[in-house]
């Protein structure tokens, strides 16, 4: 291989083992850039004439300082590649994901590769638009309905590497614009809805539970945070004298706040994120991406009489999309009203000492959730109703591991060690000597020891994989064709086989990059080469073909691999 492409395949190794890493780290993302967008802009499309003035007022108001970055339109639906400015609705999308606190999130918007991302998602959407998403048909009977039904899962399994590619594409850029993509949210869960502990909770019981100080960071818990915080900063506006300044500054920081919060009401709404907050990092993963692929089916906090069905990451449906829209519209109205003194069922405290500026609160750093008491002044119980008038549509969170969990799937992703072993058979046309050229038959058995690492979602749907290092015991039996034109051709077994029987110990250490799987096997002078590399893992398995000969070809049969799970 020239240098060149060593060294571009190099690069796409490190960039592939990072995104790795990411998406196996306990804090994943939910929505993808372009569907967080798309949600916010069908929420702030929804707002009545009334709440539309005032957000636009106080949009004009944080626009200033920075209206070069900042678009004039809070949501443009028009909006393609190559955006020249960030609107509000493209907040949501950055925060979390590209930006770890409110702060933070002003400090994004200014950099000078937040347009990047913002042209790559814009692109992602096009090329996401182009495949269908779809759901694994049912089985049904008969024999055309067996043919049709082996078609449209031929075409649903297209459609999803399709998927997968043009996604995992879209990390690999981002992770060049964005240093920090990879590692930002891996040291906690919040973007996950927190498992229930038990069925005796209700939607304001359990947003308590989810923020109160020490629990594990969670999607419920940072909107909480951040929606309050966006709340009352809000309340100022509505209920004190204000310069034109402190104005100013007291918008943006709401509108920062109110965006950073939406990010993680939205989470709330894809399927791998309801059911895919706990277990092993395998477990995490693979039951993550199967319910993002599968759908779910979940009930919400307003009652058990209606259910709904959810999809997940790059999988987003109109309907999800509307389902969603439908929580942020109601969660910035409660902002807008406080901000512009509308009146509600309920009254939003009004909190003079919130500062002037976004929240700092930093959801990368922390695990778990701080004591909140002093910055909540007269106590959570006074928020009771806002909070729960937002999460009462939102879904209800399976069980945490127990009697009544949902049922869990796992990935290819982590450190694994176990047993591989093989059974395989050559036929071959000859032997050592040129006058050998009768057929024959060459059984063999494999049995290794391997170390290694799963990289699903690595690269793409062709470059996922196994890297591993691997010791074993390699034998073959005696050719079945015998010596030619000897005395002893009457004689059978490995006395006279053309090849003879032979053993020996071999190694392998095999990587996957640019679309290939390099192995490099040694082995000592009486060992055949090894059966063709199986990666398996968690009773599945993935075979790559043999190598092909002139003078041979094989069939192999390997067993599931032993040990202990990536």
């Amino acid at each position: 291989m020239p240098k060149v492409e060593k060294g571009r395949c190099a690069r796409w190794l490190h960039i592939g083992i990072a995104a790795a890493a990411w998406v196996s780290a306990t804090g994943a993302s939910a929505w993808i850039y372009p569907e967080h967008r798309d949600i916010a802009v069908l929420a702030l499309q929804g707002l009545d004439a009334e709440r539309r003035a005032v957000f636009d007022r106080l949009w004009h108001d944080a626009r200033v300082g920075d209206e070069t970055r900042l678009c004039v339109s809070g949501a443009d639906p028009q909006q393609g590649v190559t955006p020249s400015c960030i609107d509000w609705a493209a907040l949501p999308a950055i925060a979390g994901d590209h930006a770890c606190s409110g702060t933070n999130l002003i400090e994004t918007v200014r950099s000078d590769w937040i347009l990047v991302i913002a042209d790559i998602a814009a692109q992602l959407k096009e090329d996401l638009a182009r495949i269908p998403v779809t759901a694994t048909p049912e089985q049904s009977g008969g024999i055309a309905a067996t043919i049709g039904d082996a078609q449209r899962r031929l075409a649903d399994q297209t459609s999803r590497a399709k998927r997968v590619n043009a996604l995992r594409t879209a990390d690999t850029r981002m992770q060049r614009a964005d240093a920090q993509y990879a590692t930002r949210a891996d040291s906690n869960l919040a973007h996950f809805l927190l498992p229930r502990p038990d069925t005796d909770l209700d939607a304001f019981k359990y947003s308590v539970l989810a923020g109160r100080s020490g629990s594990v960071l969670n999607a419920v818990g940072v909107y909480g945070w951040y929606h309050l915080s966006a709340l009352q900063k809000a309340s100022r506006l509505a209920h004190e004298q204000l310069s034109a300044d402190e104005r100013r500054a007291l918008a943006r920081a709401a509108l920062i706040d109110e965006a950073f919060a939406l990010h993680f009401l939205e989470d709330m709404y894809a399927s791998g994120h309801v059911a895919g907050s706990w277990g092993d990092v395998s477990q995490r993963k693979g039951t993550h991406d199967h319910y993002n692929q599968n759908g779910l089916e979940v009930f919400t906090w307003r009652g058990r009489d209606r259910t709904i069905v959810l999809m997940g990451d790059a999988h987003m449906r109109p309907e999800d999309a509307a389902l969603a829209a439908d929580a942020v519209r109601l969660s910035l109205a409660q902002v807008l009203d406080a901000a512009g003194g509308r009146a509600r069922n309920y009254e939003v405290p009004h909190t003079p000492t919130a500062p002037a500026r976004a929240e700092d609160f930093d959801i990368c750093k922390a695990a778990t959730f701080p004591d909140r008491e002093d910055r909540l002044g007269t106590g959570l119980a006074l928020y009771r109703v806002p909070l729960q008038e937002v999460l009462l549509a939102t879904p209800v969170p399976g069980l945490g591991p127990g009697l009544g969990s949902q049922p869990r799937a796992r990935s290819e992703l982590g450190m694994f060690m176990g047993l591989a072993a093989s059974i395989d058979g050559r036929s071959i046309s000859g032997g050592f000597e040129a006058s050998q050229n009768s057929y024959g038959f060459v059984p063999g058995l494999d049995v290794a020891f391997r170390v290694g690492s799963g990289l699903e979602g690595a690269l793409g749907d062709a470059s996922d994989g196994l890297a591993f290092a691997q010791l074993g015991f390699r034998a073959d039996g005696a050719s079945t064709n015998q010596f030619s034109q000897t005395g002893l051709g009457t004689l059978e077994g490995s006395l006279t086989a053309a090849i003879p029987a032979r053993s020996g110990l071999s190694a392998r250490a095999t990587s996957c990059s640019c679309r290939r799987c390099t192995s490099r096997t040694r082995r000592s002078t009486r060992s055949w080469p090894l059966p063709p590399p199986t990666a398996v893992c968690w009773g599945g398995s993935r075979a790559t073909p043999p190598p092909s000969a002139a003078s041979s070809s094989s069939w192999a049969a390997s067993s599931g691999s032993l040990g202990t799970g990536c």
